[in-house]
This record gives structure tokens, C-alpha cells and sequence, in this order.
């Protein structure tokens, strides 16, 4: 019998900042635009969030600029002991729940960052201004699951 009380994610810290900053910029576009989730190096933590102006958007899709994001973590972001925590972004007319792309797309990065045991992938709801703070645990990557988020 298993254990209903089982904790199955990680409780993560995010700073009230970001929220206002995820709100203020993909929250006032059309859906499917975002950004990527930073924080201190080995730390549940979300301390800044990196809205991505450059990257391609469609009516159906959110695809990072991957050149220009990882110049920035590898650069930047690295000499100030920040790593990414995850991709925020939004969907249209109220689907809250990450796609089979999204799904495929964070199994490729967990299998490329052996040392992340999750990745928080929060999807927004521009027109309901709503944050759904979605989670991939490494393994399970069919079953995303809710984040315990913590806003300081």
C-alpha cells in the first residue's frame, strides 16, 4: 500500500519578483512565448527570471533561442553562480497542462543534465493570468506533477 502522505516532488523557492516578472511580460503577449527560470547553483531556488525577446513564437508553439540563452548561462550567468532552473511559458485558450513537444523537449534537456533531478516548466495562462507550476522528475518523464512553490 502506498503511502498517500509521500512527498513526490521537491518544495521550490521562488522570489515574489519573478512572478511580477513573468506576469509583466509573457503574461501581457499572446500565448506561447517565454522565458528561462535561474537561481543559485544547487539550490530549489528561482531568483530571476530571463525573459526571451529573441525567441521564435507561433500561434502553436515556443521554441528558446537556444544560441543566445546558452551563451548567457554559459557566460554571464555562470560567473555569478546562476544555472537554469527551467523554461516558463505560455499556452492558449486555458490549456494548463504541458504538451507531448513540451514533454519531449524537457526529457532531451534532463538527459543532457545528468546532475538535474527535476525540471520546473510552469505554463501561463495569459488571458486568465495564471501561473500552473508544472514539474518533470528525471524518470518520469510522461507524468509531470505540480511544484510545492514557496513565493518569498
Amino acid at each position: 500500500m502506498k503511502n498517500k502522505n509521500k512527498k513526490i516532488s521537491p518544495d521550490i523557492i521562488c522570489h515574489r519578483n519573478v512572478i511580477s516578472k513573468i506576469f509583466n511580460t509573457i503574461g501581457t503577449k499572446p500565448a506561447e512565448t517565454g522565458g528561462i527560470l535561474l537561481g543559485p547553483l544547487n539550490k530549489n531556488e528561482i531568483s530571476d527570471f530571463y525573459f526571451d525577446n529573441d525567441g521564435q513564437c507561433s500561434k502553436a508553439t515556443y521554441t528558446p533561442d537556444y544560441a543566445k540563452l546558452t551563451h548567457l548561462l554559459k557566460t554571464e550567468w555562470a560567473d555569478e553562480g546562476i544555472e537554469m532552473k527551467g523554461v516558463v511559458h505560455s499556452h492558449p485558450n486555458r490549456f494548463d497542462r504541458l504538451s507531448g513537444g513540451d514533454l519531449t523537449y524537457i526529457e532531451r534537456l534532463l538527459k543532457c543534465n545528468p546532475r538535474d533531478d527535476f525540471f520546473i516548466a510552469p505554463i501561463v495562462i495569459p488571458e486568465e493570468f495564471r501561473l500552473i507550476p508544472w514539474m518533470v522528475l528525471r524518470g518520469q518523464y510522461n507524468n509531470p506533477v505540480i511544484a510545492d512553490l514557496t513565493i518569498i
